[in-house]
């Protein structure tokens, strides 16, 4: 079964491509507890972007709220999966 969040994806532009690879990144650094996944913290996403030295306030602005949004349909996805 694909997940409603996918089915109902856009299509991702090229610009975007960047975000979608710094979320695959930063997912696996999650953390887990008993109820399951937990969302990504927005300190963990500004730590990655001092790291890889994209640290304009705009750009870390942007990436936030991006990364949250996609955060976001991921946990929704998951949960579904878990009957939860």
């Amino acid at each position: 079964m694909t997940p409603r969040g996918l089915l109902e994806r856009p299509e991702l532009r090229t610009d975007c491509l960047g975000y979608y690879n710094v979320f695959q990144e930063i997912c696996d650094t999650r953390n887990y507890n008993q109820a399951g996944i937990q969302p990504l913290q927005v300190s963990e996403i500004r730590g990655y972007l001092a790291i890889i030295g994209d640290e304009s306030k705009e750009q870390v602005a942007k990436a936030v709220r991006l990364l949250l949004k996609m955060d976001k349909v991921y946990m929704t996805s998951y949960f579904e999966k878990q009957g939860q």
